[in-house]
């Protein structure tokens, strides 16, 4: 039973891994901190179960997760504490309170949801609803964009007050201040989303 449950926990972390970014086999034995043998193992099989793939890039072989990959329980539970983090932080009325309250919930569940849901909180400074983990990933991008787009047009009102000569110093403070909180947002939630986040912040600092 040990041994069952310890290689399904492996191969939950190969694929959360690969849900974050696209990494070749040197890449992800540095991340997953497993044999070179026990890895080769788990790739095979993730792959005949139809839940990894891979291409070819010169002598390397970049794997990435499939549809399917998703829908795993240790993944969902993984994100399932990630969105909720994500909601709670949003949503800072009684902030301390909530995450207390969630992390109660989530930990009643499922353990794993509930130490996500911890360890995203616990680096922002200052009961999921059961539908697609893909949905949810999807809606934090969407609210990603939208918060892009709110910094993108606090910027460009800067620059069009500036060019009419008009004292701007209170909406680049808020401007900061909004950039400051977004940074701590997404970073707290770790991979992917932080690295999206880092993408599109440096193209809106060109």
């Amino acid at each position: 039973m040990y041994q069952k449950e310890a290689y399904t926990r492996n191969s939950d972390r190969i694929l959360i891994a690969l849900i974050e970014r696209r990494m070749d086999f040197s890449s992800l034995l540095d991340r997953v901190k497993l044999s070179a043998p026990a890895l080769s193992n788990h790739l095979k099989d993730l792959i005949e179960k139809k839940l990894v793939s891979f291409e070819v890039k010169g002598k390397r072989k970049i794997y990435y997760p499939l549809e399917n990959a998703y829908r795993q329980p240790g993944v969902k539970s993984h994100f399932t504490g990630i969105i909720e983090a994500y909601r709670t932080i949003k949503g800072r009325k009684k902030f301390w309170s909530e995450v207390g309250r969630k992390a109660v919930s989530l930990f009643i569940q499922n353990p794993d949801s509930a130490f996500s849901f911890l360890s995203a909180i616990s680096k922002y400074r200052m009961h999921l609803e059961d539908h697609d983990i893909e949905d949810g990933i999807e809606w934090i991008y969407m609210r990603m964009l939208e918060d892009f787009n709110l910094l993108k047009e606090m910027k460009e009102t800067v620059k069009e007050l500036e060019l009419r000569g008009i004292n701007s110093k209170n909406i680049k403070k808020k401007f900061q201040n909004k950039m400051e909180d977004f940074r701590n947002l997404y970073i707290s939630l770790g991979p992917p989303f932080s690295y999206r986040w880092l993408d599109m912040v440096e193209k809106l600092e060109e």
